[in-house]
């Protein structure tokens, strides 16, 4: 393991000697897209109608099943 330790610090020493004087720092190499829509501000659903399908429901709330127990 010495061995490939000593290759791997060999390289960077190499990668030190680089003049890297103008390359701007960056975070990756490949072009970063986002794949998410811009928010923006629009109506959203009454109450009544988020409801609508509930399987189970009290009031104006969403009924789960309990996972935390006492």
């Amino acid at each position: 393991m010495t061995a490939q330790l000593d290759s791997i610090l060999g390289y960077i020493d190499k990668l030190n000697t680089l003049d890297t004087s103008k390359v701007e720092p960056t975070t990756t190499v490949i072009p970063m897209v986002s794949v998410m829509r811009d928010d923006e501000i629009r109506p959203s659903l009454k109450q009544e109608d988020a409801l609508a399908n509930a399987p189970d429901r009290q009031d104006v709330f969403f009924r789960v099943p309990r996972i935390i127990e006492d």
